[in-house]
């Protein structure tokens, strides 16, 4: 996360940096991938996330 933050940063022409995915009831192909379930290295990535949105 902070590495796609630091190329966010240095490219002008990008606005944002989004995760969109987080659960889709029903269908479980996505659930890892879940930054509220929390799995796996997503709960590192939830945590940095979280930590770059107040900077």
């Amino acid at each position: 996360m902070s590495s796609a933050l630091s190329m966010v940063n240095s490219e002008p022409q990008i606005q944002a940096l989004c995760w969109f995915l987080d659960d889709l009831p029903g269908d479980t192909q996505w659930e890892n991938f879940s930054l509220t379930r929390r799995r796996g290295r997503l709960v590192d990535a939830a945590e940095e996330f979280e930590e770059l949105l107040t900077k």
